[in-house]
């Protein structure tokens, strides 16, 4: 059974005993009892952003520039394993709603869901995408209709 649908399943379970899943920023699930909506006590914790199509990209000079373990940021990579940084780069546009350095949490990739950092950018032809930089032996891929969620700014 495929595992979109193992958590359509849950959600459904999840909703008849008034519970909801809420993600931490710690990048565990948590269930706790709700009041109203599963929906309303996540909006407490992340605002959704956007829909974007996702893609993957790897450090490498083929697919950056020369300098290709420097993001635009400037965090500096580790050559053994991008991945363990959990970056995207977003496209240009995005620049408007994310600054570097924001954690963001992604939905509707499966495998790459999940909180990422953003240190980079992507080339000026992409508009409202994100790239996950990946190790070269992982799965590639492209998905369209990714939603993606920054945490909210805390209250004065």
């Amino acid at each position: 059974m495929p595992n979109s649908i193992k958590l359509l399943i849950f959600f459904v379970f999840l909703s008849a005993i008034n519970l909801a899943l809420v993600i931490n920023k710690e990048e565990t699930i948590k269930v706790v009892e709700i009041c109203e909506t599963e929906t309303k006590t996540v909006e407490k914790l992340l605002f959704q952003q956007g829909v974007v199509t996702a893609t993957v990209y790897n450090a490498d000079p083929k697919q950056c520039n020369t300098d290709y373990l420097v993001t635009a940021s400037g965090f500096k990579l580790d050559s053994s394993n991008q991945y363990q940084h959990r970056i995207i780069a977003v496209s240009r546009n995005l620049l408007n709603q994310f600054s570097y350095g924001d954690s963001v949490y992604i939905t509707g990739t499966d495998h790459y869901d999940g909180w990422w950092v953003i240190h980079d950018t992507m080339n000026k032809r992409y508009v409202n995408c994100v790239d996950f930089l990946i190790n070269k032996k992982m799965p590639i891929g492209k998905w369209k209709s990714v939603h993606i969620y920054k945490k909210e700014a805390p209250q004065a």
